[in-house]
C-alpha cells in the first residue's frame, strides 16, 4: 500500500489531532454533569444524591477492554503490522463512539445504561492501540536533539482535547441534538483518520530523509538518526532473544541489549546500534568502530538472529515489572493521573456547587479555558526542560562514559526535572482547594488551578522518554502499554469513582434536582455550610494524593544512582 508523505511535521500534527480526538471523548460526560445525571436518574432510578459514584463509573468504564487490549496490542506488534494494528483499534473506538451515541436514543431502562457502560468500555481498545503505538513510533522520528519536546506536543492533546471536550459536552447536551450526537458528530469526524492511519510512513522511511539531503539536517543530527535506525533493526533481533549464541558465546534467556553487547568479543566492542548509544547534545554519539569492525559485527549478527524469537509475553512483564526504576515512574505517574481525573471529572460541577459560578456551560468553559491554556503551555515546556537538561548531562560527561551508563545519566537528568514540576505542581492543586472553602473567589481558584496544571502536564513527555530509555527499543511499545495500564487501573479509574462516592457521602445534598422543568444543582448544596466544607475536603483528599508522586519520582532518582554506579562498575 503506498504510504502518505513522510514530513515528520505533518505526521506529528495527524497523531496529535487522533489524540485530541480522544480526549474531547473523555470530556463529554465531564462537561455535561447535569444532562448526564438526567440519564442516571431515568435509566437506574438513583436520586440525585446518589449519581456521583455512577458518573465516576461512567467516565472510567473504557479501562476493562484497556487493560486487556494494551497487553495484547503491546505483544503483538513484534508479530504483526504496527499501523494494521492501528488501524483495528481505531475503528473499534469508531463503533464504540457510534454505540455511545445510540444509547441516548435507546428507550430509558437499566439495559440502557449497561449498553452505555459497554459501548464506553469497548472504546479502550482504541486508546490501547493508539498509546502503544504512537509514542515510540514518534521517539524514533523525531530529531534526536527535540524529542522529548515532540513527545510533549503530541501530549498537549491531553489539555486541549479534555478542555474542547468539556465545553463540546456542554453545547451540545445543551442543544436540542443532545449528548448523543456529540459521540455521532466525533465518529463520523474520526472514521477517515481511522482508514489513513494504514498508510503512515515506518519510522525509517522518515529517517531515510536526513541522510538523503532532502532535508536541511545537521551532520550531526543526521549521524544520530541513521544509528537509531539501525539500532531498531539491529536490537530488535538480537537483543532479549531465548536461547542462540551472541558472539561466540552464550546467550542467556533474558538479557538486555546492553547485557548482551557485553559478550560479544572485545575486539567487536562496542558496537552503536547494539549497544544503544545515548547520544551526546545535537546527537552526536560516543563510539566509532572501524567499518571492518562493523562488517564482522553485522555478518554474526546477521546469522545469529534467525534463531532469536521474539521475547515472550511473560519475559516481558518479569522484565518491567522487576525493574524498580519503571514500578516507581508508573505509580507516581498512577497518582498524578488520580489526581487530575478525580478533579477533572468533577471541576466544573464543583465550581456550581461552590458558587463559583451559576451557569454549567459558563461553569465547563471556564474551567475547561484554563485546563486546556494551562497544559498547552506547560507540556510542551516541560518537554524543553527535559531536553535541555538531558543535553547538558551528557555534554558533562567524559568523553570516554560508556554508552548503558550515559542512557542512565540522561535517564536521570529527566526525572529530577520532572520531580520538581510534579512537586510545585502538587503544592499548587492542594492550596488551590485550600483557599476555595476560606475565600471562595473564583480568581484565586483558577489561577492557582492554571499552575497547578501547568507544572503537572509538562511532566507527560519526561514520564515517558524516562520509561523508553530504560528499556530496550523493542520493548518500547509494550512498556507504554503497561505504564498506561498502570496508570488506568490505579489512577483514573478509581479515582473518579472515589471521588464521586466521597462527594455523595460527604456532600450528599450537591446533587442535580428539577426545579421549575430547569434541572439545577440543589439548592440545599449551596445553603449548607456542612456541604460545602464536604466538597472542599473532597477537593483536598484528591490533590493530595498527588504527593505519592513526589515520593515515589524521588525514590526513583536514588534508584537510578544506584543502577549508574552499578553499570559503569561492569565496565571496569
Amino acid at each position: 500500500m503506498a504510504r502518505c508523505c513522510t514530513v515528520p511535521h505533518a505526521i506529528l500534527a495527524f497523531v496529535c489531532t487522533i489524540g485530541m480526538f480522544n480526549y474531547i471523548d473523555r470530556g463529554i460526560i465531564t462537561g455535561a454533569p447535569k444532562q448526564f445525571g438526567h440519564f442516571i436518574t431515568n435509566t437506574l432510578g438513583v436520586e440525585p444524591s446518589g449519581q456521583g459514584v455512577y458518573l465516576g463509573l461512567m467516565t472510567s468504564s473504557f479501562v476493562g477492554c484497556y487493560s486487556i487490549a494494551s497487553i495484547c496490542y503491546g505483544h503483538a506488534i513484534h508479530s504483526y503490522p504496527k499501523f494494521a494494528l492501528l488501524c483495528s483499534g481505531l475503528v473499534t473506538w469508531v463503533v464504540a463512539l457510534a454505540l455511545s451515541g445510540l444509547a441516548y436514543y435507546l428507550p430509558k431502562s437499566t439495559g440502557t445504561f449497561g449498553f452505555f457502560i459497554f459501548a464506553r468500555s469497548l472504546s479502550g481498545v482504541g486508546e490501547a492501540a493508539f498509546q502503544c503505538i504512537v509514542p515510540p513510533y514518534i521517539e524514533d522520528f523525531a530529531p534526536p536533539a527535540s524529542r522529548s519536546l515532540w513527545l510533549s506536543l503530541f501530549y498537549t492533546s491531553i489539555p486541549t482535547g479534555t478542555a474542547v471536550g468539556y465545553l463540546y459536552g456542554a453545547v451540545m447536551a445543551e442543544s436540542s441534538a443532545g449528548w448523543g450526537a456529540a459521540y455521532l458528530l466525533e465518529a463520523m469526524l474520526m472514521l477517515p483518520f481511522a482508514f489513513y492511519s494504514l498508510r503512515l510512513p515506518t519510522a525509517e522511511d522518515i529517517v531515510s530523509q536526513y541522510s538523503d539531503g532532502s532535508k536541511d539536517v545537521a551532520p550531526e543530527e543526521e549521524a544520530a538518526a541513521s544509528a537509531r535506525a539501525a539500532e531498531q533493526m539491529t536490537v530488535g533481533l538480537l537483543a532479549n532473544g531465548r536461547g542462540g549464541e551472541v558472539g561466540g558465546r552464550p546467550s542467556p534467556e533474558w538479557l538486555t541489549a546492553d547485557e548482551q553487547v557485553r559478550q560479544l568479543p572485545e575486539h567487536l566492542e562496542p558496537l552503536p546500534p547494539v549497544m544503544r548509544m545515548a547520544p551526546m547534545a545535537g546527537g552526536v554519539g560516543r563510539a566509532s568502530p572501524t567499518s571492518t569492525d562493523n562488517s564482522v559485527a553485522n555478518a554474526m549478527l546477521n546469522s545469529s538472529a534467525a534463531s532469536l524469537a521474539p521475547p515472550t509475553l511473560l519475559h516481558q512483564l518479569h522484565y518491567l515489572l522487576t525493574m524498580p526504576a519503571f514500578v516507581l515512574l508508573v505509580l507516581g505517574y498512577a497518582a498524578f493521573t488520580a489526581t487530575v481525573m478525580g478533579v477533572s471529572s468533577f471541576g466544573p460541577l464543583f465550581m456550581l456547587a461552590l458558587n463559583l459560578d451559576t451557569s454549567e456551560v459558563d461553569a465547563s468553559f471556564l474551567f475547561g479555558l484554563v485546563v486546556a491554556f494551562a497544559g498547552v503551555l506547560g507540556t510542551p515546556l516541560g518537554g524543553m526542560a527535559t531536553d535541555i537538561a538531558g543535553r547538558r548531562k551528557l555534554a558533562s560527561l567524559p568523553a570516554n562514559t560508556p554508552p548503558g551508563v550515559c542512557t542512565l545519566h540522561e535517564a536521570r537528568s529527566i526525572v529530577v526535572v520532572i520531580w520538581w514540576q510534579i512537586a510545585v505542581g502538587a503544592t499548587m492543586l492542594v492550596l488551590c482547594a485550600a483557599t476555595v472553602g476560606s475565600m471562595h473567589s473564583k480568581s484565586l481558584f483558577l489561577l492557582l488551578l492554571f499552575l497547578g496544571v501547568f507544572f503537572t502536564f509538562g511532566t507527560s513527555a519526561g514520564i515517558t522518554r524516562a520509561i523508553m530509555l530504560l528499556v530496550p527499543p523493542e520493548m518500547r511499545s509494550f512498556a507504554v502499554a503497561l505504564n498506561t495500564m498502570g496508570i488506568h487501573i490505579l489512577g483514573d479509574v478509581p479515582s473518579p469513582i472515589i471521588v464521586g462516592a466521597l462527594k455523595d457521602a460527604w456532600a450528599p445534598s450537591c446533587g442535580f434536582v428539577w426545579v421549575n422543568d430547569t434541572e439545577v444543582i440543589d439548592p440545599q448544596c449551596r445553603g449548607s455550610k456542612s456541604s460545602q466544607d464536604g466538597l472542599v475536603d473532597v477537593l483536598l483528599c484528591a490533590t493530595m494524593w498527588m504527593f505519592w508522586a513526589v515520593v515515589t519520582w524521588f525514590l526513583c532518582i536514588f534508584v537510578l544512582d544506584r543502577n549508574i554506579k552499578a553499570e559503569a562498575q561492569t565496565y571496569q
